[in-house]
């Protein structure tokens, strides 16, 4: 089937069933799911649906889909927020990534309203932080991907080459042994490893969920993570090069 047909056919499906899945779009179309995945991604950067996790939604889902990935692990990501922002503590600038974990660590900040700066490129975080009278809020500007909700492109990359944080904390689609940290969005990608080159400590926060997963995009080493904030030990290999990279791990189970 030549590319543009598969790609309509794609579209169909996502309007009339609201979301599909890389995995069945696959054996549907008879093509590997990498190319499922390049043609989802070719499709969300015009705007026609937006890529998440294991597939796509309907554009017009777009903000009830960010919802429904905060409410995944809801509980988790707030302990592991409540930790993150106790590791802060002393910082004067915090680097705040994308991703619905980073946005629970800004919503406790904006409680607080410290006098602290915080930068990010995330707008939900924008948001949360807009009504703070002593946080000092700094975005580094770019195009509104407004599938993502997010700054990104080469404005937002210059603008971070001339910033530098006393701590970042950072997401992602998963973490394994032999792949390391990693992701699935590029534009955001690029920005995420240079804020990270530009933090004396970065932490990457999240949840079990992530473990021994694989991303197609290379996020960070393993080598690259001073602290992992998370809600379960890790296992296995995992823990293994985590301890051998002296990784701090920060496990918020039972805490409150």
């Amino acid at each position: 089937m030549p590319t543009t047909q598969r790609r309509q056919a794609i579209l169909a499906q996502v309007r009339a069933q609201q979301s599909v899945k890389v995995g069945e779009l696959s054996t549907e179309l008879g093509v590997s799911a990498e190319t499922i995945r390049k043609d989802i991604l070719a499709l969300d950067e015009r705007g026609l649906l937006e890529r998440v996790h294991g597939g796509a939604v309907a554009t017009a889902n777009r903000e009830s889909a960010y919802e429904s990935r905060k409410t995944i692990n809801a509980q988790a990501k707030r302990d592991i927020a409540r930790e993150a922002v106790r590791l802060a503590a002393d910082a004067h600038s915090i680097y705040l990534d994308y991703g619905t974990t980073a946005f629970q660590i800004a919503q406790l900040i904006a409680v607080s309203d410290p006098d602290v700066m915080v930068i990010s490129a995330s707008l939900p975080i924008i948001t949360a932080l807009l009504p703070c009278e002593r946080v000092q809020l700094v975005v580094p500007g770019g195009q509104v991907r407004r599938n993502e909700n997010s700054l990104g492109g080469p404005l937002t990359d210059k603008a971070m080459q001339g910033l530098f944080f006393d701590i970042g904390f950072f997401g992602c689609a998963g973490i394994a042994a032999r792949s390391g940290v990693t992701n699935f969005d590029a534009v955001e990608n690029a920005v995420s490893q240079l804020a990270a080159s530009h933090c004396q400590r970065v932490v990457l926060v999240a949840d079990h969920s992530k473990f021994d997963r694989t991303a197609a995009l290379g996020a960070a080493s393993i080598d690259d993570l001073d602290d992992l904030v998370t809600d379960r030990e890790p296992e296995g290999e995992l823990a293994s090069l985590l301890e051998s990279s002296h990784c701090t791990i920060h496990v918020t189970q039972g805490r409150t």
